[in-house]
């Protein structure tokens, strides 16, 4: 598991560029868990970002925030989130919620695997 500190170190991260671009290769996580307010860039800048690049497109990304506000419901899944989860203030219901998110998306949910095609795009044959 990483941790960025902020959106910027997120695409960082993600990119291989900035202070990862040393890195051999940029890393393709299984899964990104994304909170709305983060400092430089925020959730919903990173999330386009994310969509936008073919190598990340796939990614399953899951919105972890506390808001439940409509707009930012609404704007994270228009910007291509794959899920939206509040975070709870008590800690053991936080743990037993993050279980159950890792159990579905890294144990049960298949993503698609490379296969010469970007996510979503058809090339025709």
């Amino acid at each position: 598991m990483v941790v960025a500190q902020d959106g910027a170190e997120a695409l960082f991260f993600l990119f291989g560029t900035g202070h990862y671009e040393q890195h051999p290769l940029p890393i393709k996580p299984d899964l990104i868990l994304l909170d709305l307010q983060l400092p430089k860039l925020d959730g919903f800048e990173v999330l386009q970002r994310i969509r936008a690049e073919v190598r990340t497109r796939c990614v399953p990304v899951v919105i972890l925030t506390t808001s439940v506000m409509d707009q930012d419901i609404h704007g994270s899944y228009s910007l291509g989130a794959n899920g939206y989860i509040q975070k709870q203030i008590d800690y053991s219901l936080f743990c037993a919620d993050m279980k159950q998110a890792l159990d579905y998306w890294v144990g049960m949910n298949i993503s698609p695997r490379p296969a010469g095609k970007a996510c979503g795009l058809a090339t025709g044959d």
